[in-house]
């Protein structure tokens, strides 16, 4: 499968990030203060069924706090353990409820703009990694249209890697563009309220290593991982992409 073909096929099929298009349908079922209590915990833990029950608490902060010790993170926040983990969500405990800290970004209308923001109220733990998937959960799901123009210099590891290495000699802002150009035509799989633009054209820079060039998934996986996550919630489930 070329490229171009396997990043059309991961927006067509919901398969470029389905949690995303969950959440956003999630607004109407379980309403916006429910998700925005998800995001948060998502991006401290990024464990589905821990975010799930944080956001069925009252005492969200308190149950933070007491699940911290043992509660499960996904691979992306292994680190998130120790004092480091602790003064992140006391950070953002400090900010007010889950849900006014889930909102802190809005201040800002730019990613340069969201360093400062966070700088500023001194908000800890949020490397370039979890500083978009943040971008990322505001704009597709509450569609806060922060401008992400400046992406390509802000890159994480992962998609610069692999821009490297399918665009040598390019810049990152014309390997992204490049990607960009694949999939400008084709709506957004979240609420379809916009055409694709950088923030998909990275996600897609993330999934090519592990799709094509390393093959350890394969197109589906994804779907079907968060179907299996969320098996107990088939309110959850029925608003996942269908499984391929």
């Amino acid at each position: 499968m070329s490229y171009t073909t396997f990043a059309r096929e991961l927006v067509l099929t919901g398969e470029l990030d389905p949690l995303y298009t969950m959440l956003y349908r999630a607004r109407d079922v379980k309403g916006d203060d429910w998700v925005k209590k998800f995001c948060m915990y998502l991006l401290m833990f990024y464990e589905t069924e821990g975010a799930y029950q944080a956001a069925e608490v009252a005492d969200f902060w308190d149950y933070v706090e007491a699940m911290y010790p043992t509660a499960p993170r996904g691979s992306e926040r292994r680190y998130f353990r120790g004092e480091a983990g602790v003064a992140c969500y006391t950070s953002l405990r400090a900010q007010g409820g889950p849900i006014s800290a889930f909102q802190i970004p809005v201040q800002a209308r730019t990613l340069p703009e969201m360093w400062g923001v966070l700088n500023r109220l001194k908000i800890v733990g949020f490397g370039e990694y979890f500083l978009l998937k943040w971008v990322d959960l505001l704009n597709n799901v509450f569609e806060a249209d922060i401008d992400v123009s400046d992406l390509p210099r802000m890159l994480p590891s992962p998609p610069l890697k692999c821009l490297k290495t399918i665009f040598p000699g390019n810049t990152p802002r014309e390997g992204l563009d490049e990607i960009v150009s694949w999939i400008s035509d084709l709506d957004n799989p979240f609420s379809g309220h916009r055409k694709c633009g950088y923030s998909e054209a990275e996600t897609v820079a993330c999934a090519i290593p592990s799709y094509l060039i390393k093959g350890k998934y394969k197109l589906g996986d994804d779907i079907a991982k968060y179907h299996y996550q969320l098996r107990a919630h088939p309110e959850l489930t029925y608003l996942l992409p269908t499984m391929l």
